[in-house]
Parts: C-alpha cells; structure tokens; sequence
C-alpha cells in the first residue's frame, strides 16, 4: 500500500494505491488530504470490495498507518515498514507518473 500525489486542476491530491504480492491492483482511492481520515477511507473501500483482510500491509511509515491497519483490518493483520526501493508500491507509481507529468496534471477530479 502506497500514496502518491498528482495535481488535478491546481490542486495537489494524494492517489492511495494498493497492490498484492504479486503486483496486481487491488484498489485506488483519490483523496484531498493524507491523514487519517484518508487512510481510513482507502482501507474501509479496499476491505469492503474484498471482504477479507490481508495478513501483511506493507507501507512506507506514514504516522497514520499502524493506528488505521490496527482499526479497519484488524489486531491480526501485520504492519510491516518498507523504505521505498523495497516497496513495489513505490514502483507501480511509475505508470501514472508516467501520464500525468506531459499534461502537468489532470483536468478533472473523475477523470484522474
């Protein structure tokens, strides 16, 4: 599980993007802060499409994460920190990037 952020229409958003052991998307969330409640929102959507929780959540260390994991997936589920080269959530960033930096950004909220 990873963030990025993009520029839609000036404004800076942030992109949670989750991804399994094998590098397949499992869900995408576009949110307008990264805190808590952003967080919050992507495991509760990611969880609610899958119905189940994941064993291991690997992150990069955002403040929010142990507290959430612990709340949305629950006691069991493991939180491991990852610095980003061994994060391949880090690198499935490289395919949005990839798009967004020729148009400096996306037109519409929907549309990124």
């Amino acid at each position: 599980m990873d963030e990025t952020y993009v520029r839609i229409q000036g404004v800076w958003c942030y992109l949670y993007k989750g991804i399994n052991e094998a590098g397949n998307l499992i869900d995408v969330r576009l949110s307008k802060t990264r805190d808590m409640a952003g967080t919050k929102a992507f495991f509760a959507q990611a969880i609610g499409l899958h119905e189940d929780a994941p064993e291991k959540v690997a992150t990069d260390g955002l403040a929010s994460y142990p507290r959430v994991i612990k709340e949305e997936l629950g006691e069991e589920t493991e939180h491991e920190v990852r610095p980003c080269t061994a994060n391949p959530g880090e690198q499935s960033h490289r395919r949005i990037k990839q798009r967004y930096y020729p148009t400096l950004g996306f037109g519409e909220f929907d549309a990124a």
